[in-house]
Parts: structure tokens; C-alpha cells; sequence
């Protein structure tokens, strides 16, 4: 599978440093009350933005006929890099148990949404792309076991925040073009467009002391970014629409690097 290379080598990063931190670690009593956390989160993810659209009536030129066109999207995946600033306070909810609640500040790479369009009923007359990058601001929390008895330390994460979502960069291959009544031949295009919309995120993985000051951490997380578009280029008389998505799913593979004050 796609995914076993890179967790291996990272569950092998982790468990590295198992003799470095029990040297550390020995005789060393575990914070209590409320501490300060910073965590630095970075990795690879993968999203499949393939959802099919059909838009309004269309005038192709030359023909000049009303018809709808369809979006179809690839199902193929795209590989895209992620990133996260986790502000927290730490404090102990039950026996060797701790909980951190706080600000999340997340950003992504671009995805690619591509696939091809279907004009007047004739299949796949174009290629289409375009781009979405995104960020968000989420109130996130996090549950972990705190037991020195433990090798690691298992949790689970959630958060829900604000998503921005900026679509751009729209193309077609070969170039489309398109009459409108009263306006001059245009070539298909849509303008950039920033959408905000609700996002959240769902955690697991497991951490593992360096001291009483670092961690580091290995995860996987699932994201949803809300929703995203891109807006019309040319006069839109006739309603036709534009490319959009409901959602936008991410799976990602997550390292971490926390600091206790």
C-alpha cells in the first residue's frame, strides 16, 4: 500500500529514541498543574477533490447552442504538504491522564482539482484544473495518556475552527470559448476566490518524552476545509454557475514537536 513506506520509516524515528529519553527520563517526576504547550506539527497529506458538476446553460461557440456543461472530476489523489502551530495549556484531567486545550493555526500547500469537461454532450472535449490552498483558526483539544509506565503516550486531537479556502489558477486544455448574448467571444476562465466556511479535524497517534520539557509525537489526522469556489470571469446572464466544492476531505500523516513551559 501507498502509505505503509512512510509510516514505518516514521514509527522507526519515533522508537529511536527510546534509550535517549529513559536515560533522560529516570527519577524524573511528571509535571502537575497547569502548563504552557507550543506544538510544532508538519507533514505529508492526501486529498481526492474529484466531485462531478454540472453547471447552466452554455452557449459554445461555434454552434450557439443552449446546453448545460459538465464538470467531471478525476478521482485520482493529490499529495500536498501540511503544517500546524498548537498553543495550549496542559493541565491533569484524571490519573495519568492530561488534557491540553487551545489555538490551532493550520496551513496547507496548493491542491490540484482536475478532470475534464463534458460540452453540448460530447464527452471529455477539455481538460480542466485549478488550485486551492488553505488555513484555518480552530479551537483544538487534545486527551493523552501521562503514565511512566508507558513506552509511549496514546491520544486522540479534535478541532473546529474557521476555514479559508482560496481557489485560483483555472485553465482548460485546449482553450474553451464561449458566446454570450450581447458579448463578445470570451475564452472560459473564472476568477480567484477565497471562501470561509466551518472546518474541523480529527486526531490519534502517540507521543513520547524527551524530558519534561519536549516530546515528540507521530499521528494521523483527518480534516475536512469546509467549503471552497471560484467565481464567474465574464457576465453570467443566464445563471451558468461555477466550479465549487461542498467539501474538502485531507488525510495526513503528522509529525510533532512539543514544548512544556
Amino acid at each position: 500500500m501507498r502509505f505503509y513506506k512512510p509510516i514505518s520509516l516514521a514509527i522507526g524515528i519515533l522508537f529511536s529514541v527510546n534509550s535517549y529519553a529513559d536515560g533522560i527520563l529516570e527519577d524524573e517526576p511528571y509535571l502537575i498543574g497547569w502548563s504552557k504547550v507550543i506544538t510544532l506539527s508538519a507533514g505529508p497529506a492526501w486529498a481526492w477533490p474529484g466531485d462531478d458538476q454540472t453547471l447552466g446553460r452554455l452557449y459554445v461557440y461555434p454552434v450557439n447552442f443552449d446546453e448545460v456543461h459538465r464538470f467531471r472530476g478525476s478521482k485520482d489523489a493529490s499529495t500536498l504538504g501540511t503544517g500546524e502551530v498548537f498553543l495550549a495549556l496542559q493541565h491533569q484531567t484524571g490519573p495519568n491522564m492530561i488534557g491540553r486545550l487551545g489555538l490551532a493555526f493550520a496551513g496547507s500547500s496548493q491542491v490540484e482539482v482536475k478532470g475534464t469537461m463534458d460540452l453540448v454532450g460530447v464527452p471529455s472535449v477539455a481538460n480542466y484544473s485549478y488550485h486551492i490552498n488553505h488555513t484555518r483558526v480552530a479551537i483544538k483539544g487534545l486527551l493523552a495518556t501521562e503514565n511512566p509506565g508507558y513506552y509511549v503516550q496514546p491520544y486522540l486531537s479534535g478541532s473546529f475552527g474557521i476555514g479559508f479556502n482560496h481557489a485560483y489558477s483555472f485553465q482548460t486544455q485546449p482553450p474553451v470559448y464561449l458566446l454570450n448574448p450581447g458579448v463578445a467571444l470570451l475564452q472560459l476562465g473564472y476568477q480567484s476566490n477565497t471562501t470561509q466556511g466551518f472546518s474541523f479535524t480529527l486526531g490519534a497517534g502517540v507521543q513520547k518524552s524527551l524530558s519534561r520539557h519536549w516530546q515528540v509525537g507521530l499521528g494521523y489526522e483527518f480534516a475536512d476545509w469546509g467549503k471552497s469556489r471560484l467565481n464567474n470571469e465574464m457576465p453570467d446572464p443566464w445563471g451558468y454557475g461555477y466550479p465549487k466544492l461542498s467539501n474538502l476531505y485531507t488525510h495526513e500523516l503528522q509529525f510533532s514537536l512539543s514544548f512544556i513551559c
